[in-house]
């Protein structure tokens, strides 16, 4: 991308964990970051946070990264396994989790007490986070 195009003004991808990894390449080139909309990650956040003062247009847009969802899917599969309730909707919709232009419905956030590889947008708890992460 940085090799192609001399000019990027934003750009999007779908998994903010392994897009903060390509940061150093905009550094090498002599570049700065741009916008950028993503999946949320933790580390992803913290990378946000320390590179933001030499990025003036580094702005941030996150969703969710929905891995909770997979509790959705298995509740609707069991249900109908079992005859139980089935959830009313399958839809899982995108939610947005962090902007940084007006913080809603989060400002950017770095957790530095949490794994780089922790989602702050998980519905676990932080400790149970930790437990699935191995920390």
């Amino acid at each position: 991308m940085l090799a192609k195009y001399l000019k990027i003004d934003a750009f999007t991808t779908d998994f903010g964990a392994a897009l903060q990894s390509s940061f150093g390449a905009f550094k090498q080139a002599g570049r700065t970051i741009p916008a950028v909309a993503t999946e949320d990650a933790n580390k992803l956040s913290c990378s946000y946070k320390e590179l933001k003062p030499t990025n003036p247009g580094f702005q941030l847009f996150t969703v969710d990264s929905q891995n909770w969802m997979s509790r959705t899917a298995v509740d609707f599969a069991v249900a109908k396994a079992t005859g139980g309730k089935v959830p009313s909707s399958t839809d899982v919709p995108q939610k947005a989790f962090e902007d940084s232009l007006n913080g809603q419905p989060h400002p950017v956030t770095c957790d530095k007490a949490m794994p780089g590889d922790a989602f702050l947008s998980s519905h676990l708890t932080k400790p149970q986070q930790r437990a699935a992460l191995g920390e």
